[in-house]
């Protein structure tokens, strides 16, 4: 009785519950449902996966209770949808799919031959959930263009919207007091998205998602309010990188307005940076020389994750508490190396850093060859992301939301064809 009280335990019942009222809903709904989904251009467990990975797990991270129960049901609907696309997959997708396995590879191989290897079957599960659910849609060839695009922009406009409410109704949650930094005499807002930062990127994503696919409205005024709230230095100079590959999109005022935007955004990155050149910079503060903190924490990730482990790197484990403890003492809350280069050199060692620019390549050179862009939104995305891997490590697995804002951000949107119609069945 006791072993069975110790297997049941709240969040796996929570799991088995959730499970039990899709297999009622699909039984009710779903026939409907996948009607419904074929005349928008998608597949009904596609979008159920977009869903659960993009609203129902902010939500329970949020609130802290039934994560698990979320990614299990959209590691599960992953699965599906890429034994689905055995016979469907998505043509001119193969080197995108192939660096895409080895980026994520090289995170299961430095965990398991990493400085501080994990157990055979004690591998996170986010490490192998995070990309079958990018290559479920990667591979996946019964959706277009339009669809996903729609999917992508109902998303974050819910997710964004939703994040407001919550810190208007429940700010212990929706807003993050730990930080003293403050504008307009508002706290930094993280909505259900765990943390500022994140709130930024997804507000930043719906701006230029706005942008590309539907032009001015107003939406964007949610997508603005959330990036500004948020307070994300990083991710406004992101947007600002970003914008000229909308310019066709924002009309000639407008675009050179965001080019030199653009080129005022890299020449404060130069300042901030006070290289040893530039000396009239004493109206900064003293911390732009860290960048808050960063480049310690980038030091003693390289100090103790890659020295002496130069090939496959610490581990999955680099800056845990153990890890802190031993190299970054005066640091209680620094999970990540808050640079995705770092992070993965010092992570999965050269092996890893070499994976991490073939994705970028790949990700760069794809619209380029394909010469389609989507109304500028991938490059624009694409470049958002890449201004975000400088100061933060946003392809990191790290739950299925996650995984979720991969697809947004560089899953899907490199893989349409032109020609490319639903196929779903």
């Amino acid at each position: 009785m006791g072993t069975l009280t110790s297997l049941l335990t709240g969040e796996r019942l929570l799991t088995l519950g959730l499970l039990a009222v899709v297999a009622a809903g699909g039984a009710a709904f779903g026939e409907q449902w996948a009607r419904a989904a074929r005349a928008r251009g998608g597949t009904w467990y596609l979008e159920m996966l977009l869903y659960t990975c993009g609203i129902l797990n902010p939500l329970t991270g949020a609130f802290g209770v039934g994560g698990s129960a979320a990614l299990a049901l959209g590691t599960g609907l992953a699965l599906f949808a890429l034994f689905a696309s055995l016979g469907n997959v998505r043509p001119g997708v193969a080197t995108l799919a192939s660096v895409i396995a080895f980026f994520y590879g090289s995170l299961i191989v430095s965990a398991y031959f990493g400085a501080v290897p994990v157990e055979l079957f004690g591998i996170p599960q986010r490490l192998w959930s995070t990309p079958l659910i990018v290559l479920a849609f990667v591979l996946h060839g019964g959706y277009t263009a339009q669809w996903l695009q729609r999917q992508i922009v109902v998303i974050l406009r819910l997710l964004v919207v939703i994040s407001l409410v919550t810190a208007v109704a429940l700010p212990d949650v929706g807003i993050n007091l730990e930080e003293s930094r403050t504008v307009f005499g508002f706290n930094r807002l993280q909505g259900v998205l765990g943390h500022p930062n994140t709130m930024a990127a997804v507000a930043a994503l719906l701006l230029i998602a706005e942008l590309a696919f539907t032009g001015w409205s107003l939406w964007l005024v949610p997508a603005v309010l959330g990036l500004t709230l948020a307070q994300s230095n990083t991710t406004w100079v992101g947007v600002l990188v970003a914008l000229p590959f909308l310019a066709s999109r924002l009309g000639r005022t407008v675009g050179v307005v965001a080019y030199v935007g653009a080129l005022g955004a890299l020449v404060i990155g130069i300042v901030a940076a006070r290289p040893a050149w530039l000396t009239a910079t004493s109206f900064f503060p003293r911390n732009w020389e860290t960048l808050n903190g960063r480049t310690d924490i980038w030091a003693a990730a390289i100090r103790g994750g890659y020295r002496g482990h130069e090939l496959l790197g610490y581990g999955p484990t680099l800056l845990d508490d153990t890890f802190r403890s031993t190299y970054l003492p005066s640091f209680d809350a620094a999970a990540q190396a808050h640079n995705q280069f770092v992070q993965n050199l010092a992570g999965e060692g050269i092996v890893g850093l070499v994976a991490l620019i073939t994705f970028i390549a790949v990700l760069v050179g794809t619209p380029f060859a394909r010469g389609a862009s989507h109304g500028g939104f991938t490059l624009a995305a694409t470049a958002l992301l890449i201004v975000r891997m400088m100061t933060e490590t946003p392809i990191r697995p790290d739950r299925c939301q996650r995984g979720n804002l991969h697809c947004h951000r560089h899953g899907g949107s490199h893989c349409h064809t032109p020609r490319q119609q639903s196929q779903a069945t």
